[in-house]
């Protein structure tokens, strides 16, 4: 002001307040233009932010939280951002999704689900039955284990819990392998085993199935050469049968009813391991078959 006023020279008061002659003459410029209310210092923030999420999609965002919750589906913000990117929608991170719910006071929903169950100790049985709809059955799984070792491990923790076998869904996915020439379903099975046999985390369940010396075999050998058919001949043809369902559709059907005494439902899977893409397609064919003759549901 004491310049405007003529008390100081340009020059003297940029030398008292610290500013530099062409900045005072700036300020001085906006007083002239738009008084003091212009010359009150301005924010650097950009007028417009091209990063900022368009407010089409932030309400997209929202609508697809109400929506899904509302059909109790998953509603988090890795769902979203993929129903977001399928409409077409350049999706946000992640964690600009979950600040969007927050602003909106949508809280992320906690979805219980499925707790799958894979080691031989069963470490996770106690959790399955606190908190999960459920457990999942590996297919490295032996039958004799399932019904022996899991079932009764895995209702202890239920009771636990103060729950009933009822209120959870327990599906087994039993290895099958379809073939009327027996010999060559084990053979292709074979290789399967021996990978999850050469896992030293799994040695332990294993030995509770009577092979720890043909697991620790396959573990030295894939140390030795990563080429499972190199030491695949250390899993035995009764290794191979302990693991997995084989034979015809009538001798695996047999093979497979005990697990129905503790199973809701079984998703049979294939050997996949060092088998050429034809042949793990012709046993899912068969498994295909196989489910449809045991449901009834052949077309016929």
């Amino acid at each position: 002001m004491k310049v405007v006023t003529k008390e100081l020279s340009a020059t003297a008061a940029a030398a008292q307040y610290g500013y530099s002659r062409q900045h005072l003459q700036r300020l001085l410029a906006r007083y002239e233009q738009g008084g003091l209310d212009a010359v009150e210092p301005r924010s650097r923030r950009p007028r417009t932010n091209p990063q900022a999420t368009p407010q089409m999609v932030r309400d997209r965002i929202i609508a697809l939280r109400v929506q899904l919750s509302a059909q109790g589906l998953d509603a988090g913000p890795v769902t979203i951002s993929w129903h977001l990117e399928q409409e077409g929608h350049r999706a946000p991170s992640t964690s600009t999704i979950r600040r969007i719910l927050h602003a909106a006071q949508l809280e992320v929903p906690r979805l219980r689900k499925l707790v799958e169950i894979l080691e031989a100790v069963l470490p996770e049985a106690g959790l399955a039955a606190e908190i999960a709809d459920g457990v999942i059955g590996h297919p490295m799984w032996s039958i004799d284990w399932t019904i022996e070792h899991m079932a009764p491990a895995y209702l202890d923790e239920l009771r636990k819990h103060g729950r009933e076998r009822k209120d959870v869904c327990v599906s087994i996915w039993p290895w099958v392998a379809i073939n009327d020439n027996k010999a060559e379903a084990i053979a292709d099975a074979r290789s399967t085993v021996a990978y999850y046999a050469s896992a030293v985390q799994y040695e332990s369940f294993f030995e509770m199935n009577g092979f720890g010396a043909e697991a620790r075999a396959c573990q030295a050998g894939i140390e030795a050469n990563k080429d499972i058919s190199s030491f695949n001949h250390h899993v035995s043809d009764e290794m191979v049968e302990t693991f997995v369902a084989t034979g015809s559709m009538k001798e695996v059907a047999a093979k497979l009813e005990p697990l129905w005494s503790v199973a809701n439902h079984l998703c049979p899977a294939p050997p996949m391991w060092n088998l050429a893409p034809a042949t793990v397609q012709s046993y899912l064919e068969r498994i295909g078959a196989f489910v449809a003759t045991e449901s009834g549901a052949t077309g016929a």
